[in-house]
């Protein structure tokens, strides 16, 4: 028995990659729009199909090579013959589906994920999806879209990133490979990657990070920072030799290896009548390619610890990656292996907007000046790592400078940012909705500073806490002079319980056994 699942596209379908053009702004983003014109050398193009044709061709240039194993488009690589599952464990893997997303090609929706009744048909109607069964190519034609980097400025034809809407029913496909990802992730990764573990998040390698660097500094300890920032790391991944690790490691059986491979021999990006089919990359908007990333990169992480470096000089959470170096022969090291890694594994290292900090210990001076190069990477007196600067002093001011902006009015801060923006609405809001819209917006942007609060000062905590007031009070329109003792008692704040419950982040050792 063999299930054909086919879709037509009628003409208002094939119309969906018309997406509506207007810009919109976002505080500090490089991705501001949906663009339809490109600038290619000295020419503007404005022709929807020579548009579409440059930007694929900018995008083959990435994900497709041809030095590397090529797929057969009229023989893929086959489907497996899985076990088919229970009702049940098939409810388990739709739930991992994330629902209210764009449509692909092919139009099926993920409202079959939705009500009860839906989602207990779609149960049993899948279960012998891995069964060997026949699915047509359509499911596996993926949509481009694609987001101006250079916005509100016209961009070149290579200056976009690009976002991939694929199926539903290949995402169904790929579901089935989460649980044995995910018990890798917990088991057998190396234990300084924590993007994408579960019961990890990015505050974890934050914390971990300033407590372990305030200590080398209060011990008289010197600390050149390496932050490293590759260029579109994920659409560079050798698919050839990601298949390699996953069966070397038996992180997956053979045949669910085989089922990746069958999905990405049949993967296919298109826009408008443009189309190509990648042999490098992994795929956008899957579920298991951050998974997929992490397996693929670990091999930097074991590569710098066999080279002298410690599990608490690294820090990784998915293509973010840094080291700790005591010294500047090591920091030349690091980079030297990185560069190696990078070439041996497609990874590359995008040097400008990488970055060295140096943390010198207090009262002595920098061995490095800010502004210059080192081995090609930029000297910088802060960096934001995973969504918090980092500065050289170890202190919040820079972050809380990203927030609320300079005292001279030059940068705007976040907060003002959003402030204006919800400003016209606060006229006709009720008390009880300008905090939920407090809570909303604004909140959430203290989380990172409670990653500080075991190495900030009285002061510096005072100064936070005064900030999360203000901001309260700008979104319920009360006056600055507003009684602070009234306000705490009609809503108590504590910018150290923000989101995370005062969380102290666990030691290097307790990583794992935390989760």
């Amino acid at each position: 028995m063999c299930l054909i699942v086919k879709t037509v596209c009628t003409s208002s379908a094939c119309d969906l990659n018309k997406i509506n053009k207007n810009k919109y702004n976002q505080f500090e983003k490089r991705d501001g729009s949906i663009f339809s014109n490109v600038i290619d050398g000295d020419k503007i193009i404005t022709d929807e199909a020579q548009v579409h044709k440059l930007l694929i061709e900018s995008l083959k240039l990435i994900q497709r090579d041809i030095t590397r194993p090529m797929y057969e488009e009229l023989t893929p690589i086959p489907f497996p013959n899985l076990k088919p599952v229970t009702k049940e464990e098939m409810k388990q893997i739709l739930k991992i589906i994330t629902r209210n997303k764009a449509l692909a090609g092919d139009l099926v929706s993920d409202s079959i994920l939705g009500e009860a009744h839906h989602i207990e048909r779609t149960s049993e109607i899948l279960r012998d999806l891995w069964c060997g069964l026949q699915i047509d190519k359509i499911h596996f034609k993926c949509r481009l879209i694609a987001l101006n980097k250079k916005h509100p400025e016209m961009p070149q034809s290579d200056q976009f990133r690009p976002i991939v809407v694929s199926s539903l029913l290949m995402k169904i496909l790929e579901a089935r490979l989460v649980e044995p990802l995910k018990n890798s992730m917990m088991n057998r990764l190396h234990i300084s990657q924590t993007g994408f573990v579960h019961g990890m998040d990015a505050h974890v390698n934050v914390h971990r990070l300033l407590t372990y660097l305030h200590n080398r500094r209060s011990r008289g300890l010197r600390s050149y920072l390496l932050f490293l920032d590759f260029s579109s790391a994920y659409n560079t991944v050798i698919h050839q030799k990601l298949f390699e690790i996953l069966i070397n490691k038996s992180i997956l059986s053979p045949s669910e290896v085989q089922l990746l491979m069958a999905i990405y021999s049949r993967n296919s990006i298109e826009l408008g009548d443009q189309t190509f089919q990648p042999n490098v990359g992994l795929a956008q908007g899957s579920i298991i390619s951050p998974f997929l990333f992490n397996v693929y990169s670990e091999s930097l992480l074991t590569s710098l610890e066999s080279n002298g470096w410690k599990a608490q000089d690294l820090y990784a959470f998915a293509d973010d990656h840094l080291t700790v170096n005591d010294s500047l022969n090591k920091l030349r090291q690091a980079i030297s292996l990185v560069q190696t890694w990078g070439a041996d594994n497609n990874i590359k290292l995008n040097p400008s907007k990488s970055g060295i900090v140096e943390i010198s210990p207090k009262y002595q001076r920098c061995a490095l000046e800010i502004g210059a190069m080192f081995q090609g990477i930029p000297v910088v007196d802060s960096y934001k790592y995973l969504g918090v600067w980092i500065d050289q002093k170890l202190t919040p001011r820079k972050h809380i400078e990203y927030l609320f902006g300079t005292k001279n009015g030059k940068k705007k801060g976040k907060i003002n940012f959003l402030t204006q923006c919800l400003s016209p609405s606060f006229k006709s809001i009720s008390f009880d909705y300008g905090i939920n819209l407090w809570l909303t917006f604004i909140k959430p942007l203290f989380l990172p500073l409670t990653t500080e609060a075991s190495i900030s000062t009285q002061t510096e905590k005072e100064e936070i806490q005064t900030k999360l007031r203000i901001s309260l009070k700008k979104f319920l329109r009360l006056p600055k002079n507003f009684s602070t003792y009234i306000l705490s008692q009609v809503f108590p704040l504590d910018w150290r319980i923000t989101s995370i419950n005062g969380m102290q982040g666990p030691k290097d050792s307790q990583l794992r056994a935390s989760t």
